[in-house]
């Protein structure tokens, strides 16, 4: 079988979705299924090229000013290229990942030549229109237009999933009628859980050893809410001893570094920036729990991946978090922005070796639910299924 994943964003953007359709395409090679991506390109032409061992089919497209490292494909070339693309890749069936111009493009042309497609959303306009601070009488209307046209585009699919119950629920509150299924962004949880040290990286980024490490792994940008984590930190450090690491890089670095320095906090927070798979696997290793104050989730793969290196989680009771953090049981929720009880239940973690260790077990326990590989069982049938109609 030969699967085309179809996607609004270019896939050397770090985040969340490209980190999982990356697992999810060396699952599908390594079954020995043909595959490849179809995103924006790194240029203004058509072109195809190899990145980070995958084929992938680049549209025209342009930088944008909202994420640094994110692209948009150019509207009035889709058409034109992916054409070319599907004449000369023929897939069995195309697998889109979002709802915007490339993917919305590529069901008119797959219909036209009987090419089965089954739809993924990941998207949450309010959260992303939230984000640009615009008045809210605009922000409000543009959400609405988002909404009735992500209903538009999966509505002429018949096979459609989501990552979380809540992301179900979500479609339904904004009058998507069909039929959706819930299947997991998944969890490669091998590369968690095996044995492994990240000794090294006290030394590459300057740590201090021995004391419990808070952690914080996603983009830097407005809906993580990394500055309520900051807040947090000088109730925190007045109780117990730690140091805290926050790992990623995003729009709100400059910013959220300024006000580390101004709470006076700089020795006690190490900001790495981008980590290289290797070293991302090995940071979870180091850390004594994990910290999601982002209250846009639509799943969170990070949180996950904290779960599978079996940390305990303190995590905004908002959005599809709680689906994976149970609240006294791997970890602890707390309402949204509130950095006060982010830091007491910190610290109920760190003070107390027992209760740590209970939730760390717990984790493990709630994620295997999540592995990858049964995930990627879940797609196969769907793909089979959506083919064979």
């Amino acid at each position: 079988m030969k699967i085309l994943i179809a996607t609004d964003m270019n896939i050397e953007f770090v985040c969340g979705s490209t980190y999982s359709l990356k697992r999810i395409g060396n699952l599908l090679k390594k079954k020995g299924y043909s595959f490849t991506f179809v995103c924006p390109g790194r240029n203004y032409t058509y072109h195809k090229y190899i990145y980070d061992g995958f084929e992938v089919w680049g549209v025209g497209s342009f930088p944008t000013i909202i994420q640094k490292g994110l692209r948009f494909a150019i509207p009035f070339i889709i058409n034109r290229n992916l054409r070319k693309i599907l004449a000369e890749y023929r897939p069995d069936i195309i697998h889109i990942q979002s709802h915007g111009p490339l993917p919305a493009t590529i069901i008119k042309i797959a219909a036209e030549m009987n090419i089965s497609v089954v739809g993924t959303n990941h998207f949450v306009p309010d959260n992303v229109i939230r984000s640009l601070r615009l008045p809210k009488f605009l922000a409000l209307f543009l959400t609405k237009v988002e909404w009735k046209h992500l209903n538009k585009v999966f509505r002429k699919i018949d096979n459609i999933t989501v990552p979380t119950i809540t992301a179900a629920k979500l479609l339904k509150k904004n009058e998507f009628s069909k039929t959706v299924r819930v299947i997991s962004n998944g969890i490669d949880l091998y590369k968690f859980t095996k044995n492994g040290s990240g000794n090294y990286l006290y030394n590459r980024y300057h740590i201090p050893p021995n004391k419990p490490i808070l952690l914080f792994v996603g983009r830097l940008d407005p809906e993580k809410n990394v500055n309520v984590f900051i807040r947090a930190l000088p109730i925190i450090i007045n109780k117990i001893e730690i140091h805290s690491v926050i790992v990623g890089t995003g729009n709100q670095m400059a910013r959220l570094q300024k006000m580390t320095t101004k709470l006076g906090l700089s020795k006690y927070i190490t900001f790495t920036g981008f980590l290289p798979d290797k070293d991302l696997a090995n940071i979870y290793r180091i850390a004594s729990c994990f910290v999601m104050p982002g209250n846009a989730e639509l799943q969170s793969i990070a949180t996950m991946e904290a779960m599978a290196s079996g940390l305990p989680v303190v995590a905004v009771d908002a959005m599809a978090l709680p689906e994976l953090i149970h609240n006294g049981e791997n970890g602890y929720l707390f309402p949204d922005g509130d950095s006060q009880t982010l830091a007491k239940k910190a610290i109920a973690i760190l003070s107390d070796k027992k209760l740590s260790a209970q939730m760390s077990q717990k984790s493990l326990e709630i994620i295997k639910a999540h592995d990858l590989i049964k995930i990627m069982g879940k797609y196969e049938s769907l793909y089979h299924e959506s083919v064979t109609h």
